[in-house]
């Protein structure tokens, strides 16, 4: 009896963890969009080993971004000196 008390208390943990994890997860979503200073965890902040891979991804994807941006803004910028340069304002 006592064993199955414990598996029982083990597994309602299990299930409580798991709807607490979805409700904080999208409160933070739902705080997205009421205040954008806010920032939303991902999967693997809530299970790091599980989702290790997935987090190289996207930081993999999220730098090739920001250096694709970069790249527009100097190209931009350059296009701006251009545009002076021949108008005689520099």
């Amino acid at each position: 009896m006592e064993s199955y008390n414990r598996r029982q208390e083990r597994n309602l943990k299990i299930e409580l963890s798991k709807v607490f994890t979805l409700a904080e997860s999208t409160a933070e979503h739902v705080g997205l969009y009421l205040n954008k200073d806010n920032t939303a965890r991902q999967p693997w902040d809530f299970y790091p080993g599980l989702f290790a891979e997935e987090k190289k991804a996207y930081e993999a994807a999220m730098a090739k971004e920001q250096n694709e941006k970069a790249r527009e803004n100097r190209r931009a910028y350059a296009a701006e000196l251009k545009r002076r340069r021949e108008m005689g304002l520099t």
